[in-house]
C-alpha cells in the first residue's frame, strides 16, 4: 500500500510518499481502508520532532481518519466489512496511508448521515473540545469561555458546544478575515489581536469579572497572560504551543493561581482512554449534535492524497479556517461537510 513516512523528524523534514506493507490485523484490531485523514497541529510538531509523545521514526504520520472497515480480528464482534468508521491513532499507528490498523477501542462507527470527510474532520478536535469544556472544566450556562485561535479546529467546535450549553464565547485571532467565521459559529465577541490587547478587551467585555475557562493552544507569552483575565475558580487549559513554548517564571505560577483560586491544566486526548465511559460519553455528545444539526463540521480544504506536503504548508501558514483533510478515495464526496 502507499503511505507517507517521516523518516528523520526535524525542521526540514517532509512526509515522503512510499510503498509499505499493509499492516497486519491482530485479534482485537480493525483494518480501515482510509478515505479521508485529518491533519492536526500535533502532526506539524511530530514532523519537527518536538511533540511530547513522539513515535519511533520512521513513522507514518496522521492522528485521525475515517473510512471503511476492511478486516477485523476474531475478538471484534460488533463491526462488519464496509462499515464506515472514524478512528484516532495510537502514537505508533499513522493515518496518512491507504490502510491503517487500530485497536477496536479507537474506532467509532459513523452515523448514517455522516460522511467520512465529516468523521475525519470531527474526531480529534471535536472530542478535545468536549473534554475541555465538560471533563476538565464543568461548564455552566452563562459562563464566559475564552478561546484563543478561535477559528482553528478545536476553537470552532468549542465555540459551538459552549454556545449550545448556554455559555458565552470570547475568541481571539490574529486574522481579521477569521472574525466573521467565528461569529457565524456563535462567538459572542472576537478580538483582533493585531488591533487590541486581548487582556484589556476581555475584561471590558466581561464587565471586569473575567472569564471562567480559557482554552489556550498558543502557549508562549499568551499562556502566562491568561491569568490576568480569569474569574475566581476559573480553569486555564493549555493544549498547544502554536505561538511558542510557554514563557515566564514557572515558580510564579503558584502565586497567580492563588489570586483567583484558579486552576491550570494541560490536556492530551488519548489520556481519556478510548473505550472508557468518559470517552464514550464524549463521542455520544458530539455525534448526537452533528446528527441533529447543532454541531457543524468546518472543513476548510480537501487535498488529494499526493499533496500532503502542501497540506502541511497550508496549516503551518496559519491562514486556515476549519479542518484540512487528505483524501485517499476519489469517489468519496464531502458535500455533507461545511465549506468553511
Amino acid at each position: 500500500m502507499r503511505a507517507y513516512l517521516i523518516e528523520r523528524p526535524g525542521e526540514d523534514a517532509q512526509p515522503v510518499l512510499t510503498e509499505v506493507p499493509t499492516p497486519p490485523c491482530g485479534p482485537d484490531d480493525v483494518l480501515v481502508e482510509v478515505h479521508h485523514a485529518s491533519i492536526n497541529w500535533a502532526d506539524t510538531q511530530q514532523r519537527r520532532g518536538v511533540y511530547p509523545s513522539m513515535p519511533q521514526p520512521p513513522f507514518i504520520p496522521g492522528l485521525d481518519c475515517a473510512g471503511a472497515v476492511a478486516e477485523f480480528g476474531e475478538n471484534v464482534k460488533d463491526l462488519n466489512k464496509g462499515d464506515l468508521v472514524a478512528a484516532i491513532s495510537p502514537t505508533d499507528t499513522g493515518a496518512f496511508a491507504e490502510f491503517a490498523c487500530f485497536p477496536r477501542n479507537f474506532i467509532m462507527p459513523l452515523l448514517p448521515a455522516m460522511s467520512t470527510a465529516q468523521g475525519a474532520a470531527l474526531l480529534t478536535p471535536g472530542l478535545t473540545a468536549y473534554h475541555l469544556l465538560f471533563s476538565i472544566h464543568r461548564l455552566e450556562p452563562g459562563e464566559f469561555v475564552l478561546v484563543h485561535a478561535i477559528s482553528g479546529g478545536v476553537g470552532l467546535y468549542a465555540t459551538q458546544l459552549a454556545v449550545d450549553w448556554g455559555a458565552k464565547v470570547i475568541g481571539t485571532t490574529y486574522s481579521p478575515a477569521k472574525i466573521a467565521t467565528a461569529q457565524e459559529y456563535g462567538a459572542h465577541d472576537v478580538i483582533d489581536r493585531n488591533q487590541q490587547e486581548f487582556g484589556a478587551a476581555v475584561l471590558e467585555i466581561t464587565g471586569g469579572r473575567g472569564v471562567d475557562v480559557v482554552i489556550d493552544s498558543l502557549g508562549g507569552k499568551t499562556l502566562w497572560r491568561n491569568f490576568e483575565v480569569v474569574n475566581d475558580y476559573a480553569n486555564v487549559i493549555s493544549i498547544g504551543e502554536a505561538e511558542d513554548w510557554p514563557q515566564g517564571e514557572v515558580r510564579l505560577l503558584r502565586d497567580k493561581l492563588y489570586e483567583h483560586n484558579a486552576s491550570f491544566t494541560c490536556f492530551e486526548l488519548l489520556r481519556t482512554r478510548p473505550g472508557s465511559k468518559r470517552w464514550n460519553q464524549g463521542v455520544a455528545h458530539i455525534w448526537e449534535r452533528v446528527a441533529d444539526g447543532r454541531l457543524r463540521v468546518p472543513i476548510g480544504q480537501v487535498f488529494p492524497f499526493e499533496r500532503a506536503k502542501e497540506m502541511y504548508e497550508t496549516l503551518e501558514g496559519r491562514s486556515v479556517i476549519g479542518k484540512l483533510l487528505l483524501q485517499m478515495k476519489q469517489a468519496e464526496q464531502t458535500d455533507n461537510g461545511d465549506d468553511k
